[in-house]
């Protein structure tokens, strides 16, 4: 995500939803399925408290 959104990757936790959601929609061809996915794999990394994740 640090490609899309732009930034160095010593920045990539300095994201949020929403921008990774407004970057991700214009590239995707299937929109709703790849934000879905974003979220899921978002609340897994969380439950299982990767903190590599962000």
């Amino acid at each position: 995500m640090t490609s899309v959104l732009g930034v160095r990757a010593e920045d990539k936790a300095t994201g949020t939803m929403e921008r990774i959601g407004a970057a991700v929609r214009p590239l995707s061809t299937d929109a709703v399925t790849d934000l879905l996915l974003a979220l899921h794999r978002t609340l897994f990394a969380w439950l299982i408290a990767d903190g590599d994740s962000t």
